[in-house]
C-alpha cells in the first residue's frame, strides 16, 4: 500500500515540475511568442496571455482575480480531491478493480497543487496552449481533462461492468430464499 501511494505521490511531484517548467518556457520566451506564435498543428498553437480572470468559473461570474478566493477555492478542491481518491480506491477494493483510475486522480491533485503554488506567488496564470475557437489553457488544464476524461473511462467501462455482475449476483441470491 505504501509503494502505491508514493507511485502517486511521484506521479503529481513528476507532472508539478512538468507544469512548471513548460511555464518557465513561455514565461522566458514571452516576447518572442507574442510575436511569432509557435504552430503545433492547424487547430494548436503556443501564444501566451495572462489570465487575469482567475478561473475558468470566476470569468463567468464576473468576479475577476480575487487571490485569497482563489487559494480557498484552491484548498476546497484539494480537501474534494481527497475524498475523491479515498472514495475511488474504496470502490476499487470493493469490486476488485484496478486502481489505475488514481493516476488520473493525480492529475488533478498536481493542477490543483500547482495552482495553489501560483496564487501563493501572488502572478496571473500563464495561458499558452491556444486552441483555435476554443480558447487559451495551459498544462495544468490539460491535467484537469485527463482526470475527466480518466474518470468517466473508469465509470463507463470497469466500475459499470463490475457494478453489474455484483448487482446480478445479489439479486440471484436473494431469490434463493
Amino acid at each position: 500500500m505504501k509503494l502505491i501511494k508514493n507511485k502517486y505521490i511521484v506521479l503529481v511531484c513528476i507532472l508539478f515540475l512538468a507544469a512548471a517548467a513548460a511555464e518557465g518556457f513561455v514565461y522566458m520566451n514571452y516576447g518572442k511568442l507574442q510575436e511569432q506564435p509557435v504552430m503545433l498543428g492547424r487547430f494548436l498553437r503556443i501564444y501566451p496571455i495572462y489570465n487575469d480572470d482567475g478561473s475558468w468559473l470566476h470569468g463567468r461570474l464576473g468576479i475577476g482575480y480575487v487571490r485569497g478566493l482563489l487559494v480557498l477555492e484552491d484548498i476546497l478542491s484539494f480537501l474534494v480531491e481527497v475524498f475523491l481518491i479515498r472514495y475511488i480506491s474504496s470502490i476499487c477494493d470493493f469490486f476488485s478493480i484496478s486502481r489505475k483510475v488514481l493516476m488520473a486522480a493525480a492529475c488533478a491533485m498536481a493542477a490543483t497543487f500547482y495552482r495553489f503554488f501560483t496564487r501563493l506567488r501572488g502572478v496571473y496564470v500563464l495561458d499558452y496552449l491556444h486552441v483555435r475557437g476554443r480558447g487559451v489553457f495551459d498544462l495544468p488544464d490539460l491535467y484537469l481533462f485527463l482526470t475527466m476524461v480518466g474518470i468517466i473511462l473508469w465509470i463507463v467501462v470497469p466500475y459499470y461492468k463490475a457494478y453489474h455482475s455484483f448487482k446480478k449476483e445479489k439479486v440471484k441470491g436473494m431469490s434463493l430464499l
